[in-house]
């Protein structure tokens, strides 16, 4: 038969001088960890343990950035519509305040746009 000892666990966080700090709990955030396994003594086996380094890495961002069709007015202003995707179910990201012109107030397609970021703001969390 197997073991009746207890199982714990013990999780580590990688600090930046390249060391191991215990954690009170199991991580959730990005970065780089190990855990130790450990198995208690009973009658029949002795106390066995095992560690494992891993990683949690975030999910990638995926922007993407265009300017808004328009019709023709000669000005070179241009409406700019993001959208992101985080990759986290129920997680939002949203960014304003950019402000878009076209390289010249002709009409035309796939007509180049500088992009102003200089009042931009972030609000979310991801």
């Amino acid at each position: 038969t197997g073991s009746d000892g207890s199982v714990s666990f013990k999780w580590y966080i990688k600090n930046s001088d390249a060391k191991y700090e215990l954690l009170e709990n199991a991580p959730t955030s990005a970065g780089s960890y190990k855990v130790i396994a450990i198995l208690e003594s009973d009658d029949n086996y002795l106390e066995a343990s095992t560690e494992k380094a891993f990683a949690i890495s975030r999910k990638p961002l995926t922007a993407t950035v265009k300017a808004n069709d328009k019709t023709y007015d000669g000005t070179t202003g241009a409406e700019i519509i993001v959208g992101l995707d985080t990759g986290v179910k129920e997680e939002t990201l949203t960014i304003e305040g950019l402000s878009g012109s076209f390289d010249d107030a002709n009409a035309g397609e796939e007509k180049t746009v500088t992009i102003d970021a200089s009042e931009v703001k972030y609000s979310g969390s991801a």
